[in-house]
């Protein structure tokens, strides 16, 4: 089982666990064959500049980054059976619908991981 590690914004870790996608089945796969639980974790794909809410049919806080982990754009919340995406993003992370503004994320913010 892979080793989660945790999201850090603007250079401050927090609690939040991180599960990384980042060969193509992960990313293909993603939180569809993933245990109810797992989905409440946040989720990067990288590379990835676009994703969908198709299976499961659930919504989710997508944001897209660049290289940098810089927030370009937020999409929150993209509801079931939607996508979005972003041409410059380099990658997408995949919050529980509600924690973008939980943890109030703003474009121009950065996001990382930290062990």
């Amino acid at each position: 089982m892979q080793q989660l590690e945790r999201l850090v914004i603007n250079g401050v870790c927090c609690s939040w666990r991180v599960r990384r996608c980042d060969t193509f089945l992960s990313r293909a796969l993603g939180q569809w064959a993933a245990p109810v639980v797992e989905r409440q974790r946040v989720w990067l794909l990288q590379p990835c500049n676009a994703v969908h809410t198709l299976f499961p049919a659930a919504p989710l806080d997508v944001l897209f980054c660049d290289r940098g982990g810089q927030v370009l754009r937020i999409v929150a919340p993209l509801g079931a059976w939607r996508w979005a995406g972003l041409r410059a993003a380099a990658s997408a992370w995949e919050f529980p619908p509600g924690v973008a503004a939980l943890l109030s994320l703003r474009c121009g913010d950065h996001l990382s991981t930290c062990a």
